[in-house]
């Protein structure tokens, strides 16, 4: 059987979704994709399959139910060829909606494993499912950063036997590039973000997961 591309793949798939009336759940097509294409490459999209939205509804299901167990998540997808430029993205997975999303980076356009240029390691390759993102901010002031910043957790992790970790959230303000570091692009976007993460806290939460692909 002819190997499908998985542009191919997802188109079909996306069409699977409208016809079998789940309209109402295309913000599980972002999770789903990020998933099960970046997270877990070893999976049914990348197969052969003659009719590949077969598959669709109990992926969108087996998604949507583990996800369920946590109110807000947080997505960050960068382009490693990019200098580590992409998008972070919060997601209501209880009402299945996009809350917010903001350009970020993360690196300087290094590997994963790199200390002085590499971006925050995909949750895959980490052995990870998320890692987690503390909602209460902790000022600090250096040449890098400047006023609030959300730690992510755990503090520190191994990828090819080389250490990382110490990463956070915060405005790209006055150093270009990061050390691993998630930065926000713009001032307004930074706003943004915080205002956002200052409403999950008042509804009482306390950690939300954060999932990193690369393409």
């Amino acid at each position: 059987m002819k190997k499908q591309s998985n542009n191919t793949i997802l188109q079909k798939w996306l069409l699977a979704v409208l016809t079998n009336s789940l309209k109402d759940s295309l913000i599980w097509i972002i999770i789903v994709v990020v998933i099960y294409l970046f997270v877990k490459p070893n999976n049914v999209f990348l197969s052969v399959s003659s009719q590949p939205q077969e598959n669709v509804p109990g992926l969108v299901k087996e998604v949507q139910t583990f996800y369920k167990t946590y109110p807000k998540i947080l997505i960050f997808i960068y382009d490693n060829k990019n200098k580590g430029k992409g998008k972070l993205i919060a997601i209501d997975t209880e009402k299945a909606l996009i809350d917010g999303e903001w350009n970020a980076l993360s690196g300087n356009g290094g590997e994963e494993s790199q200390l002085d240029s590499g971006p925050i390691p995909a949750t895959k390759n980490v052995d990870l499912d998320y890692y987690r993102v503390r909602l209460q901010p902790v000022r600090f002031t250096s040449v890098e950063i400047e006023g609030n910043f959300y730690q992510i957790n755990p503090v520190s992790l191994y990828i090819n036997d080389v250490k990382r970790g110490d990463f956070a959230i915060y405005p790209n303000l006055n150093v270009p590039g990061t050390l691993g570091d998630i930065k926000i692009e713009t001032v307004a976007e930074w706003d943004n973000f915080q205002a956002l993460m200052l409403s999950y806290q008042q509804a009482g939460i306390n950690t939300i997961p954060l999932l990193v692909a690369y393409r």
